[in-house]
């Protein structure tokens, strides 16, 4: 089993790459419901499934806490089964044909619900405020974060960088389909990051003074390549952090990951960059993280409670024969 996210909390909000995961597949089922409508806990069923059976699968995590899933992909079986609910809201585009709407709201008794409107209304504001306050704290981080990226960018040899990424394009170059996710994302509990998709790989790593080195390598890469599977940057999502092509992952420089190369890129800079001079923007930049992941902690206790009440309120006899019928659809 592999675990990525597709989406992450970023400077912009959430973003994620819902729509480009889900376009090639035969088959999407897209849960519908409220917290505590047992979204997540049919997919971990269906995981538990599927590991049972040796099948190849893809658990999604939920950035807003990455105990829960948004998603479970049977990679082998081309079929998705997903979260439609917000941050990512997901509609059937081939009803029938290729997706399949599940309600597992029907299955809700209101009347246990309706005496507690007002504090679940207060409760989806709270957590509103918090996630808010939180994207306003990964704004401020990213700024911080790209005033000591700025020097490095100054200092790089564009030239250098096409050279080395033309000589690794070279050797590792291969025909494979084109994938975006995160494998770390920011979340309640910090930065979190899955490596499951380094097992059996050749590992490249990429030794910089600064993430925006290897960034801007990789950016020149992805041009050079006939495809690749790119795990995006929560900060800059538009930019990836690292690239597997095939049986290779070209990675940031880790002492905790044995390479099988490494490649230098500080060759690329015409003159060295006093991190020194930067110190209070380091300092402000770890301040906003850390804010942000408090604010999205409280918006996640709020989540928690607004899910106690659904729970209460639910018949999970309903959601037993759903999921039974969508495991019987897949493995059968």
């Amino acid at each position: 089993m592999q675990n990525i996210f597709i989406g992450s909390n970023t400077p912009k909000g959430f973003s994620g790459f819902y729509q480009e995961q889900l376009a090639p597949l035969n088959r999407v089922y897209i849960l519908k419901g409220g917290p505590g409508t047992g979204k997540s806990t049919l997919m971990k069923k269906l995981v538990k499934r599927a590991e049972e059976e040796s099948i190849e699968v893809e658990a999604w995590h939920c950035s807003g806490d990455p105990n829960s899933l948004d998603g479970v992909h049977f990679i082998d079986k081309k079929i998705a089964v997903v979260d439609g609910t917000a941050p990512h809201a997901l509609e059937a585009n081939l009803p029938a044909l290729k997706d399949q709407l599940i309600a597992l709201g029907d299955h809700i008794d209101e009347s246990i619900l309706k005496p507690n409107i007002d504090t679940i209304n207060e409760l989806l504001k709270c957590k509103k405020r918090h996630f808010n306050s939180a994207y306003c704290q990964i704004n401020s981080a990213f700024c911080n974060l790209s005033a000591l990226y700025e020097p490095y960018k100054c200092a790089l040899q564009r030239d250098k960088i096409t050279q080395l990424a033309t000589s690794l394009a070279y050797h590792i170059r291969r025909v494979v389909p084109t994938r975006k996710q995160f494998s770390t994302a920011l979340t309640p509990d910090g930065f979190v990051t899955y490596k499951d998709n380094l097992e059996d790989k050749q590992i490249i790593a990429l030794k910089a003074s600064s993430m925006t080195i290897v960034k801007q390598f990789l950016n020149t890469l992805q041009n050079m390549l006939c495809g690749y599977s790119s795990y995006h940057c929560s900060f800059e999502p538009s930019l990836a952090e690292s690239l597997i092509v095939g049986r290779y992952a070209v990675v940031p420089f880790s002492d905790c990951i044995q390479a099988n190369d490494v490649i230098e890129l500080d060759t690329a800079l015409k003159s060295n960059v006093d991190e020194d001079e930067f110190l209070e923007e380091k300092k402000l930049y770890e301040r906003a993280v850390g804010l942000a992941i408090r604010h999205m902690s409280e918006a996640r206790d709020c989540h928690m409670e607004v899910e106690k009440f659904y729970v209460a309120a639910m018949d999970f006899e309903g959601i037993d024969k759903k999921t039974k019928r969508i495991e019987d659809e897949i493995f059968n």
